[in-house]
């Protein structure tokens, strides 16, 4: 074997190994994955989320819509299941029922470990916690039903794992943002698109030939909407150290490979709804000629803009997704919310005529850019070393919407501005000179590590030129 790629191969096994094995699988398989993972016994899809005949989650498909239309009116996740075959055919099961019922067996015959059912394991994104949700399995099926207690929160990123409670064997994990209920259609309407977060492991590169060798890894965010990330090939990930693909390093990457940490986190309008094209060739958006003709004003500064960002350590800038301006009044920037459409501006009517859902308007929130701060690399003699360079993917910045981050943002305070002052969740004591602070819980490197990032005016904007008095970029959809 090569020895660059041997030494590549050893960090990465050492940057693994600290993590549980179970957990990493709860918490990195895409369900889009066509491969299988060791150890995973279920593959879950076709997520369906209904209550009252309507969907209640995010980008539900007409499928999914007709399917609600008939299923039982209490708040449920549907899924379908497909069994491992290669695993299971060893032990008998040959269906979802029998593999959340039936009891393990020795090659003797006799239990090994007595079923006592599944569960499907739902964790917040926010806050990491789990709730256990009873499923419902039919005979012979593979098929499950799980009903959503109360309280279970509508815009925040739960993974599903389903989990056999006795083998502790588990299933692929999915993703789920349970929304409100929506009812009949609009043409008016824009078309939204879930925006999916993932990361890359780097291994530190030290610069400082006084120092000792350090085995460390650090995280590099991604962001993808319209498009998969791009499969890196094995001269990059030799050359700058970094993997994206949660079986790395026993397996190359390859189209359809889970990615680290992938969720969805925030939602935008999509940028292929031909609102956002420019349809005459005026070099003006069709969403905001439709707002100028319903309101009689000319808006020169437009009132969308996009995201670009790139989807892979390979890939070049793409559109994301656009947001609305932040709209300033009294040098405070807002997002409109429902009351404002039913007021009587003639902007904020015409908002609420295509901010909507299948005819229910919908609030808006603001998205933050912010980047992390310097990485405080120290081993354990106390040595510290060189933050990351950008070509080494040390820059991080990442996209944040502000009910992610609103109950744990603070600033510093005091004569040597060297007090944590947590703000208010409401942002009313944040003005354009606070500088605004938050924390992520790193989901890569050793001992999982918190990374601060500090929020960050957009580049170039001024006073009366996409100024927004808390930094926001943008609004996005609060749904």
């Amino acid at each position: 074997m090569n020895l660059r790629i041997l030494h590549l191969f050893l960090l990465a096994l050492l940057s693994t190994s600290c993590m549980s094995t179970r957990d990493s699988r709860y918490e990195e398989l895409d369900p889009d994955a066509e491969v299988w993972t060791e150890g995973v016994d279920v593959k879950l899809s076709n997520l369906c989320a209904c209550q009252d005949g309507l969907p209640i989650q995010l980008s539900a498909s007409e499928t999914c819509q007709r399917f609600c239309s008939t299923a039982k009116p209490e708040a449920a996740v549907y899924l379908d299941a497909q069994l491992n075959e290669e695993v299971l055919t060893g032990v008998g099961l040959n269906s979802l029922y029998e593999w959340c019922t039936k009891d393990r067996t020795d090659e003797f015959g006799d239990v090994s470990s007595a079923n006592s059912g599944c569960v499907l394991n739902a964790k917040d994104s926010l806050t990491s916690q789990n709730q256990e949700l009873q499923v419902q399995v039919t005979v012979s099926s593979n098929q499950l039903v799980a009903n959503l207690p109360e309280g279970f929160r509508n815009n925040v990123n739960y993974q599903l794992v389903l989990v056999e409670n006795s083998s502790q064997s588990i299933s692929t994990s999915v993703q789920f943002m349970k929304v409100d209920a929506f009812t009949a259609g609009s043409s008016e309407a824009i078309e939204i698109i879930g925006v999916k977060q993932y990361q890359c492991n780097v291994t530190y590169f030290n610069t400082d030939d006084t120092l000792p060798p350090i085995s460390y890894q650090y995280e590099k965010n991604f962001f993808v909407s319209v498009s998969t990330p791009e499969v890196l090939p094995l001269a990059f990930i030799q050359e700058f150290q970094i993997f994206c693909h949660t079986r790395h390093p026993l397996f190359l990457d390859a189209p359809g490979e889970p990615r680290i940490g992938f969720q969805e986190v925030f939602p935008m309008f999509h940028p292929s709804d031909p609102k956002f094209w420019d349809l005459d060739g005026d070099n003006r958006l069709a969403i905001e000629e439709l707002i100028e003709a319903k309101t009689g004003e000319t808006y020169d500064n437009g009132l969308f803009s996009s995201i670009r960002y790139q989807t892979s350590p390979i890939a070049p800038l793409k559109t994301l997704g656009f947001m609305l301006h932040p709209i300033i009044e009294n040098n405070i920037s807002r997002c409109p919310g429902i009351s404002d459409y039913n007021s009587s501006d003639p902007l904020y009517q015409a908002l609420g005529e295509v901010f909507k859902i299948n005819n229910k308007q919908y609030p808006l929130e603001p998205l933050y850019e912010a980047i992390r701060q310097p990485l405080n690399i120290i081993d354990a003699n106390n040595n510290a070393y060189p933050v990351p360079t950008q070509e080494r993917f040390g820059e991080d910045i990442i996209y944040v919407r502000k009910s992610q981050i609103d109950t744990n943002w603070y600033t510093y305070a005091g004569p040597d501005l060297d007090i944590k002052t947590f703000l208010a969740p409401d942002g009313s004591d944040i003005s354009a000179a606070t500088d605004v602070y938050f924390e992520v819980i790193s989901p890569i490197a050793s001992g999982n590590p918190t990374r601060v990032y500090k929020i960050r005016q957009l580049d170039g904007a001024v006073e009366g030129e996409g100024f927004a008095h808390d930094k926001r970029v943008g609004c996005i959809p609060a749904i």
